[in-house]
């Protein structure tokens, strides 16, 4: 679908008076990978966007487009849908660093919405960091609703020692229809409606756990009694020769959780990964702020899912 052009946009001067930025919206091509690269390092210097840029281009679920003034690329963003599914997301929204606090990134976010609203998605969502003040500015201001939250931190290679993993205790790879089993053996397992999969959400229905399926591996570990009591599923992506893996973590008992932190921090060093996201459920996230794993700038972090219905 073509992105409509809109131009015109009111925002406050440093002398608060109501000026017009003129501006256009429009859909990036390829020829704009530049124009990309220089939005995405004016904020950050290892952003994985201009890595994958033109992969977007090929994705027909991806519709990315950009703020232009005076042909000059002031911010991007990008909506994907989710095959399968009635939902969307608002992704790789960026503004230039010089053009920060001028509405962009909100006015960028809109169009995401409208985008939505015309593939006929029922929803869309928007998730981020408890840190990043802007962005969730951004989420609130667009209409978006704080809907669930998972505990986040990361390590990098060297690894933190970690005990030994206990030889009684087994974990099982298991299939998506199996996990859903699980889940209905014990609700408390997984006691929130969303499950995080490497920095996305997906839902706790069967459909949701077969599109996790289609990119992670599934462990379950049970006790005595054949009750499932910990679910982990991890994911890998590879970006300038580096590997980084994404964990999801959920635990109903506190000594299994600290076995399979450990386990998984083994399997980090034997498989040489450079780095690891660790997403956990809620009773992970309150016993990992207790680690000594856990960087001291990612204790009380979450990261969080925002939706707006339609």
């Amino acid at each position: 679908m073509a992105c409509a052009v809109c131009r015109g946009i009111f925002f406050l001067s440093a002398t608060n008076f109501l000026t017009i930025m003129p501006f256009e919206i429009r859909d990036i091509k390829s020829s704009d990978e530049e124009a990309v690269r220089k939005v995405s390092e004016s904020n950050w210097d290892r952003d994985y966007v201009p890595d994958r840029f033109l992969s977007y281009q090929d994705n027909p679920l991806w519709h990315m487009f950009g703020m232009f003034e005076d042909g000059e690329l002031l911010g991007f963003a990008a909506i994907q849908e989710v095959d399968g599914a009635d939902f969307g997301w608002a992704k790789a929204l960026r503004v230039r660093s010089d053009r920060h606090r001028e509405g962009i990134g909100l006015r960028l976010t809109e169009h995401c919405v409208k985008l939505a609203k015309e593939q006929g998605l029922k929803s869309l969502r928007y998730a981020t960091s408890s840190r990043n003040e802007a962005s969730i500015g951004v989420a609130e201001q667009a209409g978006f609703d704080l809907i669930e939250e998972a505990g986040y931190f990361r390590l990098e290679d060297p690894y933190p020692q970690q005990p030994n993993p206990s030889p009684s205790i087994t974990p099982i790879m298991a299939a998506p229809e199996r996990v859903a089993e699980a889940l209905q053996q014990n609700a408390d397992l997984v006691p929130t409606n969303n499950m995080p999969v490497a920095w996305e959400f997906e839902r706790k229905n069967i459909d949701g756990i077969k599109r996790i399926g289609k990119e992670a591996n599934f462990n379950i570990i049970t006790n005595e009694n054949g009750l499932p009591i910990s679910l982990y599923y991890f994911s890998d992506s590879t970006r300038n020769n580096q590997t980084t893996r994404a964990h999801t973590l959920y635990c109903t008992d506190r000594s299994i959780f600290v076995d399979v932190m450990a386990r998984l921090v083994d399997d980090l060093k034997s498989c040489e990964v450079d780095r690891a996201a660790f997403f956990l459920g809620p009773r992970a996230t309150e016993w990992s702020d207790s680690l000594l794993a856990v960087p001291e700038k990612y204790q009380g972090r979450r990261f969080l899912l925002y939706e707006r219905s339609f």
